[in-house]
């Protein structure tokens, strides 16, 4: 499976990042006015990205596709895709890709006690090995078209560190993490 990320993609649609600008300058050599000449090309380049930030949305910034766990398939399973992409949680679907909930490791240990070796065939307590009875399914989620401006509130404002993004019919779309933010941030910074 391969994942977009958005990174470098994102920096040609931003105005002024390689900027540069030939004026006639009366003062050609003098040290004071390259300086201020620089300090406006900086503050173009810094304003010209804080502009691109806020019209970015989610679809502009997710990950996609995105790796799910029906709701049916067995903890173990969603215990094995966890480890094997080092995610902290999977959203639960339904057959159609509709969202129920998210499963994550605190889910799996809450119940199991402890993370199984995969391949132990030994019964799970609670009567079932399905993800539906650990999923938790009250989860915060964006749509596509929501601005990072928001997204950034919602972080903030609940504690969250991944939003499933979905579509109007509840079928995810993307995934949207605080790092997949914190990346495009230091990508579009024009300071570096």
């Amino acid at each position: 499976m391969t994942f977009r990320y958005p990174g470098r993609r994102l920096v040609g649609k931003m105005p002024f990042q390689h900027a540069s600008v030939k004026t006639h300058n009366p003062n050609n050599g003098n040290a004071a006015g390259e300086r201020a000449q620089s300090a406006v090309l900086a503050e173009l380049r810094r304003q010209s990205v804080l502009h691109g930030l806020l019209e970015l949305t989610c679809a502009d910034v997710m990950r996609a596709p995105v790796i799910t766990v029906r709701a049916d398939d067995t903890k173990e399973y969603a215990q094995t895709l966890l480890a094997r992409y080092r995610f902290k949680l999977l959203p639960v679907i339904d057959a159609s890709g509709h969202l129920l909930g998210v499963v994550s490791h605190s889910d799996l240990r809450r119940v199991v006690g402890h993370l199984r070796a995969v391949g132990d065939e030994s019964p799970l307590p609670n009567g079932t090995d399905a993800v539906e009875s650990v999923m938790s399914s009250s989860v915060a989620t964006v749509s596509s078209d929501m601005k990072l401006t928001d997204v950034v509130r919602l972080f903030m404002a609940r504690g969250h560190h991944h939003l499933p993004v979905i579509d109007r019919d509840r079928r995810i779309v993307g995934m949207l993490t605080q790092s997949d933010l914190f990346a495009i941030m230091c990508e579009l910074n024009p300071m570096r």
